[in-house]
Order: structure tokens, then sequence, then C-alpha cells
């Protein structure tokens, strides 16, 4: 089970989190050059996600009502964007999760 661990700055404990709840793995290539490549693809496509999601929940509205002070119009931002948010950043991690099971 702590096969992956191979670090000496993990003790058990810290391996067996690691494996087990954060499903740590070793980036092939360096770990610095795995992060930049894995944020380069993650992060222009989570801005995409956000403004396509946010524009389509936009346009069930009008502009006026969208921008009124009322308190219907304050639950309906509160209401897209935490729909916005769950997807973003919920929905949409999944599937590099989904990725890396199918790339083994």
């Amino acid at each position: 089970m702590l096969k992956e661990c191979n670090s000496p700055s993990f003790d058990a404990l810290t391996c067996h989190l690691a494996v087990v709840c954060v499903r740590y793995t070793d980036v092939p290539g360096g770990w610095l050059l795995g992060i930049i490549s894995v944020m380069i693809v993650r992060l222009p496509g989570g801005l995409v996600v956000y403004f396509v999601i946010n524009s389509l929940l936009k346009l069930s509205f009008s502009k006026e009502f969208l921008s009124s002070g009322t308190s219907a119009a304050l639950m309906v931002r509160c209401a897209r964007y935490a729909v916005v948010s769950f997807v973003d950043f919920g929905v949409y991690p999944m599937l590099f999760r989904l990725e890396n099971h199918t790339a083994k």
C-alpha cells in the first residue's frame, strides 16, 4: 500500500495519508514539469467552463433584471454563481481524474 512513497521525507502516517486520501503518485519527468503541464491544460479549460456556464445562465434573465437591486435579482445571481462554482471547482476537476484512470 505504501509502495509509492519512496521519499525519505515521508514518515509512515504521512505516506499512508498521501496514498490513501490524496492519491499521491509520482509525476513522470519531474514534479515541477508535471505540475506546470497540468496547470497549462487545466487553467484555460476552467476559465472556458466558467465563462460558458455563466453566459448560458445569464441568458435566462434580462439585463435590466440582473442589474436591478431587488432581492430576487440578488438570489438569482447567488444561485448562478453557486452553480458555476460547483461545476468549476467540483465537477471539472473530476474530468482529469477520469482521464488519469483511462490513461493507465
